[in-house]
């Protein structure tokens, strides 16, 4: 488990004064920390693992198809085959049944009828991902990361994605997972080992997952899941039994955290943006791995795909100012409000300029319209532990689209700490963005993270050359993150921490959990590494964390540095090497790759 902190506090290779100015940084935010000086070396910046080959001449070649070990190891995996078949049908099976009794048990009467089932039918088909009876039915979840929504006992089968899709408030127990290098997914144990499911005598720690739903400020509703670990729970929770229900929070009730110590202590937060294309069940590893630390983590779709109300233009607009998908921006602004119970003022028809939804009006303008204030006044629900969260340790991760959300909401929190509709916003204490870069800025610590063939949204198609092979966007990958990253750490706007992380191998889809998909065995468990090291570090002021954050692990890339620049002193602040390439890829522009296969890899850190 590669977040345990270390067995002794200060060993050699964590005294260097890059570790020491991040940790201090975390620890003691009011001191003022120089930067380092130049030629300036730290020994935990350790190079990148050299390849077999001692020239690397082969290197970019074989290295180029990492991200096909996790399609073709879930295409030889008969068991997750079966699953996938079963849990298609069942999916839609129940969802037409749910949604459609009449119609199916009498027919349809009449055209009136037979327009009205065309017309919901075609609603939902202008999905980004196009739904059958209200239920995505591109969506394939992965077993290892499902909580028990059928309440049968059993973590991952067929029922649960059946309970998750057609039902709203679905809730249910979820395992703790450890991730590994090599894609095998195992649990945490309430002694605090990881071991399989059906182990022999084991008994596993666990959280709870509550799905909610959140109307957003242009009145559609969004699907969402809280995440719990215990401390978040009722007293006397995770109780034993498959039904959580008992241990739902519910607005004001009082959970572990609030009885630590006989004084009420709130929890750090994390919320998880999600990609173009992609569902909430795609990042349920990573909102899981959150949990295991003790975070209330937060997952949700976007108006206009998934699981939530919308069409694909709900995703573009009304534009928001820096970002490319006006529409996502707004909801991870809307997102944020929610989680801490901050009011959700309804936006402006901008072609008409009166009001989607009427603040203290009864009746919406349309049945897919709904008023975002709360109960009673209006349809949206109280965050059932908004009152457990601690506003001060607040964090998003978003990945691709996700990314440019968070990105373009760290904007206007370093331009007036107001969202695009002139309110106020929760304020971030850090972010971390997987594969986006947009205009932001650094009034709090960001860690990037990417991969080495990053470069194409789509599924398929890494990058070669910076170049993405397959439908290209806007902000991804190593070509575009590098200079935003040195961009903020030498001009910035702001002068905090940032780090650069890039793993080896990948594409990307490296940070989603979705079967079939191109991915390394090794993403999931490496991005997981840095981001609880990084949270850790800038949310808890753990030190431990803070010198894991800056420390190189195996499967980290051997072609592009990863780096970090401490923050303090006046800009330009130096970056120090975490890793030092020692190999070509296929991703360096061609005259970088002459220069690699040479044996003169390109970087731009302080080793």
């Amino acid at each position: 488990m590669r977040e345990k902190p270390p067995s002794h506090p200060f060993p050699t290779y964590m005294r260097s004064p890059t570790i020491i100015a991040v940790a201090a940084a975390a620890l003691s935010p009011l001191l003022a920390l120089a930067p380092l000086g130049p030629g300036t070396a730290a020994s935990a910046a350790a190079s990148a693992a050299a390849p077999n080959d001692a020239a690397g001449v082969v290197y970019p070649v074989t290295s180029f198809m990492d991200w096909a070990q996790n399609p073709m190891s879930d295409f030889t995996n008969r068991q997750l085959g079966q699953y996938a078949l079963n849990q298609e049908l069942a999916d839609a099976q129940s969802a037409v049944l749910h949604q459609f009794p009449a119609e199916l048990g009498q027919g349809l009467v009449g055209p009136a009828a037979a327009e009205a089932f065309s017309e919901q039918m075609a609603a939902n088909l202008i999905h980004l991902r196009p739904q059958v009876a209200g239920v995505d039915m591109t969506d394939q979840a992965n077993p290892a990361f499902m909580p028990d929504f059928n309440h049968d006992g059993v973590f991952g089968d067929p029922g649960d994605d059946v309970a998750m899709q057609g039902h709203s408030t679905a809730n249910g127990y979820f395992l703790f997972p450890c991730l590994s290098d090599s894609g095998v997914t195992t649990y945490e144990t309430t002694n605090g080992t990881c071991a399989a499911p059906g182990t022999p005598g084991a008994t596993f720690k666990d959280g709870l997952a509550q799905q909610e739903s959140i109307v957003n400020s242009r009145g559609l509703t969004l699907a969402a899941t809280l995440w719990l670990p215990a401390a978040a729970l009722r007293p006397g929770c995770p109780a034993a039994g498959a039904d959580p229900t008992a241990c739902v929070p519910t607005p004001g009730s009082v959970s572990h955290a609030s009885r630590s110590r006989g004084h009420l202590r709130r929890l750090p937060t994390v919320v998880i943006a999600e990609g173009i294309a992609s569902a909430q069940d795609s990042y349920f590893w990573l909102a899981m791995t959150l949990a295991r630390t003790g975070d209330i983590v937060l997952t949700y779709d976007p108006a206009g795909q998934s699981g939530s109300e919308g069409s694909v233009a709900d995703l573009f607009t009304p534009s928001v100012p820096s970002c490319t998908f006006g529409g996502a921006c707004r909801d991870l602004e809307d997102v944020m409000r929610w989680m801490v119970g901050d009011p959700i003022t309804p936006v402006l028809n901008l072609s008409t300029t009166t009001p989607l939804v009427a603040a203290s009006g009864p009746t919406p303008p349309s049945a897919a319209i709904s008023n975002p204030a709360y109960q009673p006044a209006g349809a949206n629900v109280m965050n059932p532990v908004a009152g457990e969260i601690d506003r001060s340790k607040l964090a998003v991760m978003g990945h691709s689209m996700g990314a440019l959300s968070l990105l373009n909401y760290l904007w206007f929190q370093g331009h007036g700490s107001t969202g695009v509709d002139g309110k106020p916003l929760p304020p971030l204490a850090t972010g971390i963005a997987l594969s986006g870069a947009a205009a932001t800025t650094a009034v709090v610590p960001i860690q990037f993270q990417t991969s080495d063939d990053d470069g194409s949204p789509t599924l398929i198609g890494p990058g070669v050359a910076g170049v993405a092979l397959g439908v290209s966007g806007d902000g991804i990958g190593y070509a575009n993150m590098k200079p935003l990253y040195d961009q903020l750490r030498t001009t910035g706007p702001g002068a905090s921490a940032l780090s650069m992380m890039v793993l080896e191998g990948g594409v990307h889809t490296d940070f989603i959990d979705t079967p079939y998909v191109p991915r390394t065995s090794w993403a999931l468990a490496v991005s997981a590494h840095y981001a609880i090291a990084w949270l850790g570090c800038f949310l808890k002021g753990q030190y431990w964390s803070c010198l894991n954050a800056v420390k190189a692990v195996p499967h980290l890339s051997s072609s592009f540095a990863s780096e970090v620049a401490p923050p303090g002193g006046p800009l330009p602040h130096a970056s120090h090497c975490i890793t030092v390439p020692t190999t070509a890829s296929l991703n360096d522009s061609p005259s970088q790759l002459l220069n690699a296969e040479q044996g003169h890899p390109a970087y731009s850190c302080q080793p």
